[in-house]
């Protein structure tokens, strides 16, 4: 009796949990069915938007353009532009064009300073006479040049080698003791060389003309060199009926060209000093330059 009691409990608690959630399920089923509904629905905008976008490709298609119409349009445009520039009278920019000038100014003006480089030489079969010897004539040179206040003197090489020239089976020593003087009188110029020769100088390498400074004239003529570059860039655009111009490039270069005749002595004994007369040298002009390359546009 208990049992079947029992049994119907069971039962009836089964049938009210199905009660319960038969309509949860039934909601879900529905659910499901509607959004699958929605996925499939467009909406009127989107097809029309659509349509829209379908028009305005038809309307781009190549195949439909007509050049003639195109050809058309752009000459009203250009006319419409160009009633707009006479209305404000303004002129279309003109093409530009670009030119190459070189430009080069020079001055010439007088050396105020000479330098002179001198040599010893003295050889030997040995070192020790050859070396000695150089030093005792060196001293000497120094001596009878130093009453000359406008000069200065230092020693630029010293050298001691194996000379075998004269007698490739005999070694002779070479020792030179290489000066270079710097002198601002020029008057003097000559009786500086024939002091030195007759000291015992017997090599002169070369005489140099020099300016102390040549900054300030430089900078002249190269003020000239770019006033004339100027000059001629304007004389030039205007030619072409042009009021404007800029410079794009611009190469500057400075020079200073000096006059310098080279003198050779290689003699143990001036001929100069044997006779008493000096020696005969002009200085020349130094020739200051300016070269200026430019291009234009305009």
């Amino acid at each position: 009796m208990h049992k079947k009691w029992y049994g119907l409990v069971i039962l009836l608690v089964l049938v009210a949990a199905l009660l319960v959630l038969m309509p949860y399920e039934i909601n879900l089923i529905r659910r499901n069915e509607v959004n699958d509904i929605e996925e499939e629905i467009v909406e009127p905008e989107e097809i029309t938007e659509m349509d829209e976008i379908n028009e305005r490709e038809e309307v781009v298609d190549p195949e439909q353009i007509d050049l003639e119409d195109l050809v058309i349009e752009d000459d009203e445009l250009l006319a419409a532009v160009e009633d707009v520039v006479d209305e404000v009278g303004v002129e279309p920019p003109a093409e530009r064009a670009t030119l190459n000038l070189t430009w080069q100014e020079e001055t010439s003006v007088a050396p105020d300073q000479a330098r002179l480089i001198l040599a010893v030489e003295t050889e030997d079969e040995e070192i020790e006479p050859a070396y000695q010897e150089n030093n005792e004539i060196v001293e000497e040179v120094k001596q009878a040049l130093e009453e000359y206040d406008d000069l200065e003197i230092e020693t630029l090489a010293f050298n001691i080698y194996p000379d075998r020239y004269v007698d490739r089976e005999a070694t002779r020593y070479r020792v030179v003791n290489r000066l270079q003087l710097v002198l601002s009188d020029l008057d003097l110029l000559a009786e500086v060389i024939d002091s030195a020769v007759t000291a015992g100088v017997n090599r002169i390498n070369s005489v140099d003309f020099m300016l102390s400074d040549s900054r300030e004239v430089q900078a002249e003529t190269t003020a000239r060199a770019i006033e004339g570059l100027k000059n001629k860039a304007s004389e030039l655009t205007t030619e072409f009926d042009r009021e404007e111009y800029r410079f794009v490039e611009i190469d500057l270069q400075e020079s200073l060209q000096r006059d310098r005749p080279y003198l050779y002595r290689d003699v143990m004994m001036s001929e100069s000093a044997a006779t008493g007369t000096l020696p005969s040298i002009e200085p020349g002009d130094i020739t200051i330059s300016t070269t200026l390359r430019a291009k234009i546009e305009f």
